[in-house]
């Protein structure tokens, strides 16, 4: 009887155990692929202010403000050099698919670009989000 007793509660264990670590799980790929769409907005707004690729025209913004993502509360650049820039995304309180604060509000991710003949060169500058939601982010575009 103490054999079954323990068998039962060991798997009742595990299962509890898979469910709370799936869900982890899905709701860290929810968040990285909300960084994720964020970055690549910064990267949009980085190609339109140096206006690296001129020979997409309708893919540059009219207005960056417009197409801001809405983990974002506000979205800075500056001018560094010539041919480079800082884009700071400023983040909203982001929740995961859980309903669970991932991101509190005034976190910042920057994102240093430069332009080089016609491409685009990132690569991430400060940030005080979580490092595992960050994608990696290729040299070139």
């Amino acid at each position: 009887m103490l054999r079954i007793i323990s068998v039962t509660g060991i798997t009742l264990a595990m299962v509890i155990g898979f469910m709370a670590i799936s869900s982890q799980m899905r709701d860290d790929y929810y968040m990285r692929t909300k960084v994720s769409e964020a970055v690549t907005y910064l990267k949009s707004v980085a190609e339109n202010e140096l206006e690296c690729n001129t020979g997409e025209p309708e893919n540059r913004l009219t207005d960056p403000s417009d197409a801001k993502p809405a983990v974002f509360s506000t979205v800075n650049y500056e001018m560094t050099e010539h041919n480079s820039i800082n884009v700071v995304g400023i983040f909203n309180n982001v929740n995961g698919e859980s309903g669970k604060l991932r991101i509190k509000q005034g976190r910042k991710f920057t994102l240093n670009c430069t332009c080089t003949n016609i491409s685009l060169q990132c690569k991430r500058g400060f940030t005080d989000i979580n490092k595992n939601l960050i994608p990696h982010i290729a040299a070139e575009k």
